[in-house]
């Protein structure tokens, strides 16, 4: 039996506060700011980001592809990981950041799209599936192959276990085999779920 996360608070779709506009005016991602989705089954946005590029600190533009829908919560955890643990890491790699190849977003689904699971963090926006980083030189580094150095996904693992409060990656579930799933959910006691098996 594989492990599950703890479950969520119940929670309400709640609209954000400036924080998208925050975002986009300090340049630290570019995307659109788009109108709330309301949907059934506790799914939901409230003024969503649909994100499409983070700007690292020197003004070099990483696009997601495809552009991910989320909130601007997920949106600002994720531009912080990327412009100081992705980046980092990729320096003792002698690699360059060129953008990231996102696997799933907004869905509203429940957990593994299992029949009669808790809805997934996907359904609210709190969620974002990477397959694999865009680098230069060389071909892309995925989560499936692992094609780079262990210490290269030991830091970035690091980096997101800290930064978000769920991580699972290949050997986490039978579900995460070929990327890597980072969500905010929220839980009592601030716990933090994170598996994910480097080879």
């Amino acid at each position: 039996m594989t492990a599950q996360p703890p479950p969520a608070e119940a929670q309400e779709v709640v609209a954000p506060s400036s924080a998208c506009a925050g975002l986009l005016r300090d340049k630290r991602v570019e995307g659109d700011i788009l109108p709330d989705v309301i949907a059934a089954d506790g799914c939901g946005i409230g003024s969503p980001l649909l994100l499409k590029t983070i700007l690292l600190e020197n003004g070099t533009r990483i696009p997601l592809a495809p552009p991910v829908l989320m909130r601007c919560s997920l949106a600002a955890a994720l531009a912080e990981w990327v412009r100081a643990d992705v980046v980092a890491a990729l320096v003792g790699e002698n690699l360059r950041l060129t953008g990231l190849a996102s696997a799933g977003g907004y869905e509203c689904r429940s957990r593994n799209r299992v029949a009669g699971a808790v809805p997934s963090e996907h359904g609210r926006g709190n969620a974002i599936d990477i397959s694999a980083f865009a680098v230069t030189p060389g071909p892309q580094l995925a989560i499936a192959s692992q094609n780079a150095s262990r210490g290269f996904f030991q830091k970035i693992r690091k980096g997101a276990c800290a930064r978000f409060m769920t991580v699972l990656g290949p050997g986490s579930d039978g579900f995460h085999e070929t990327h890597m799933h980072l969500d905010l959910q929220e839980r009592r006691g601030g716990t933090h779920f994170c598996q994910w098996h480097i080879e």
